[in-house]
């Protein structure tokens, strides 16, 4: 015959709520804790026997509470009560149940209880409502880039073919640096340069990247893919070397840190007449996006360009 197994104590089956962010508790008749079992973050089984919840709460909470339990025990009625638990800055939310307890003429000999935190209930609304005011406010920055990059990429092509090539290679930018955003969360240096120059020349021999490969911010990431993407489309249709390299500059004056400076340097001398658009996003809308300097040089032996990266924008 199969062997009886006797089932655990109660105290054995309430240890196994531990974590689960619940207890449950026993008083008698004038409300003092006679146990209680896996008790909140804080607190000691030891330290709250024997006592009242004006022991041990603050005197407006204990109030609370023990109205409650006492419309309880006075009703004979099971019911639920919300309450705060835990200093300003670590506020618990708590659902307790109270069950009162009678004897055999209806009198009531104390209450058993149980209290859940739920403060996750009310911290979640709140954590979604906060990101989908991020959300909407970073959505609408993207549309304005996007609007941006429009007008100003029509204001420098002659014929629409042209327009369509530039605007879609920097709208395919922007949709770039949102995947790699949204894939790792972290976008590093090497990630822009595969995206942004290796795959669009479709030939990484040509391209050697030296120094740091550093972390960016979100902003950082879409403003040098940008600048990277301009130029990296003169070279697509040439063999020209491409050496990219980041490295920390000494300190300077108007920082609270070590800048990066991003270097580009090329082969490429047929692309004097880049358009006016492209120097305007390289000298001027990059740089003051990633709180720096920059500087762009053609000369008849190939192209430089130096970026200057706020401490802030990368990691």
């Amino acid at each position: 015959m199969p062997q009886d197994h006797p089932l655990p104590p109660p105290q054995d089956i309430a240890r196994t709520l531990t974590g689960a962010g619940i207890f449950i508790f026993a008083q008698d008749a004038q409300l003092r804790y006679q146990w209680v079992e896996n008790p909140p973050a804080g607190w000691e089984a030891q330290d709250i026997s024997g006592k009242t919840d004006f022991d041990i709460l603050p005197q407006a909470t204990a109030a609370i509470l023990d109205m409650a339990k006492r419309t309880a025990l006075a009703s004979r009625r099971a019911g639920w009560t919300e309450l705060i638990l835990g200093g300003e800055e670590d506020p618990h939310r708590f659902d307790f149940y109270l069950q009162p307890e009678v004897d055999p003429n209806g009198q009531p000999t104390g209450l058993l209880g149980l209290a859940i935190d739920v403060t996750y209930r009310h911290t979640t609304p709140a954590n979604t409502e906060a990101l989908a005011r991020d959300s909407v406010h970073r959505s609408k920055n993207l549309l304005a880039m996007v609007q941006s990059l429009a007008t100003q990429t029509a204001r420098c092509t002659a014929y629409p073919d042209e327009f369509v090539e530039d605007f879609r290679g920097r709208i395919q930018v922007i949709s770039r640096a949102l995947d790699l955003q949204a894939t790792s969360g972290r976008v590093r240096l090497s990630d822009i340069v595969a995206a942004e120059v290796e795959a669009p020349v479709a030939d990484s021999g040509r391209v050697i990247l030296t120094g740091g490969d550093f972390v960016f911010s979100a902003n950082a990431a879409l403003h040098i893919g940008l600048a990277l993407h301009e130029l990296g489309a003169a070279t697509m249709q040439s063999d020209a070397a491409i050496h990219i390299t980041a490295d920390r500059m000494p300190q300077v004056d108007g920082y609270t840190a070590a800048p990066l400076r991003l270097r580009w340097e090329d082969s490429e001398v047929s692309a004097k007449d880049m358009h006016a658009f492209s120097r305007t996003l390289l000298e001027r809308i990059a740089p003051a996006a990633v709180g720096g300097k920059a500087v762009f040089v053609v000369s008849n032996t190939g192209r430089s360009y130096e970026l200057t990266i706020a401490p802030n924008e990368f990691g």
